[in-house]
Formats: C-alpha cells, sequence, structure tokens
C-alpha cells in the first residue's frame, strides 16, 4: 500500500538560470487529490483536466508522487481502468511526470 499524490502542473520557465542544463519550473494548478493504493483500480473523484484552457494542453502535466512501499501502475484517459496491462509503472517512493492529453482524462491507479 502506497500514498499517491496526484497533482496537475504546469510548466511555466527555466528554473535555473545559466545552468549547464536548463531545468523546467513547474507550478500546481488546483489542488492535488490523495489516492491510498491497492488491488483495485481507483480512479480520481475531484481532479480532472475539464477546467484546463485547452488550448494550452500541451502545457499541461499530471504529477504523480508515490509514498510508500507499493510501485503503482498508472492509466489515463476518460474512464481509466489501471492494470499491468494498461498502466505506467511508477515505482515506490519516485515523482512522475505525464502530459495531459485530452480535457476529459483523469487519472487511475493500482498496486503493481
Amino acid at each position: 500500500m502506497s500514498t499517491v499524490q496526484i497533482s496537475i502542473v504546469t510548466s511555466n520557465g527555466i528554473a535555473a538560470t545559466g545552468a549547464a542544463v536548463p531545468v523546467t519550473s513547474s507550478a500546481m494548478v488546483g489542488a492535488a487529490e490523495i489516492i491510498t493504493s491497492s488491488g483495485t483500480s481507483q480512479a480520481l473523484q475531484t481532479l480532472d483536466a475539464t477546467d484546463l484552457d485547452s488550448t494550452k494542453l500541451d502545457q499541461y502535466f499530471w504529477r504523480i508522487a508515490v509514498v510508500g512501499t507499493e510501485s503503482v501502475y498508472a492509466a489515463f484517459g476518460a474512464a481509466p481502468t489501471a492494470s499491468s496491462t494498461s498502466g505506467f509503472l511508477c515505482p515506490a517512493g519516485g515523482v512522475y511526470e505525464f502530459r495531459i492529453n485530452a480535457g476529459t482524462d483523469i487519472v487511475a491507479v493500482i498496486n503493481a
């Protein structure tokens, strides 16, 4: 079981000026949602991409932070079901970002 924080972030420029490799800075859009992962696919209940500017979706990302001992699979779409065959592996202890593809997108997670 892990605690999974899912939020929407937007890219807002370069964080480190003058660095050898530019690093993109991001800002959270709205409030995050927390899911306790389990062996059943669980979709977001309150967080979705519907309020985002649809002409700028390429600037928005799902940020998934996995805290605990269980890695999770994350799936995206209008009605996603996460599984080992229809999701992206997010190992425990990491933070992962995925580009939002559509304003109808939500996220579902399941233990790996």
